[in-house]
């Protein structure tokens, strides 16, 4: 299962300028800034929020680990992604919250149209935040169809 994965476009060049921009700000150390960076696109009070909240200093303390995620979504626009993931046999569920941000929708369906056994469901109410019960509601149903047999080549979608 994955949730609100936040991809570029398909053979975009964005992913890889993104990550050459956390990279320049990792090295100068400034770790508010880099965090500043990572969470562009996402609505201006979340960073405002995590800036001024009581896990100031985990964010901060995590600051030099955004990197690698910057990589990975510089890797997922390297090559198609059907040619990326051509490997991955795994039934996958990309979960969204119903009020999700457009990039992580684009995402979903992109990644749901470039993996073999793949499906999109929604967490009823939820943004880039979630209840946990409605979250743990999500994937129990998910995890139950999943258990149910796929025939090899057919698709969830």
């Amino acid at each position: 299962m994955l949730w609100e994965v936040p991809l570029g476009v398909e053979g975009g060049s964005d992913g890889a300028e993104f990550l050459a921009e956390i990279r320049e700000r990792v090295l100068t150390g400034d770790r508010e800034e880099t965090l500043r960076r990572f969470m562009a696109g996402t609505p201006p009070e979340w960073f405002e929020d995590m800036r001024a909240g009581p896990q100031r200093p985990l964010f901060e303390r995590m600051a030099l680990s955004v990197q690698a995620g910057a990589e990975a979504l510089a890797w997922a626009q390297s090559a198609p992604r059907k040619e990326l993931w051509a490997g991955i046999s795994a039934r996958t569920v990309v979960l969204l919250g119903t009020k999700a941000l457009t990039f992580f929708s684009d995402a979903a369906d992109s990644i749901v149209a470039s993996l073999a056994h793949a499906e999109r469901a929604e967490v009823p109410g939820a943004d880039h935040g979630w209840q946990p019960a409605d979250m743990a509601d999500s994937i129990a149903a998910r995890l139950t169809r999943m258990d149910e047999p796929n025939p090899a080549g057919s698709s969830d979608r």
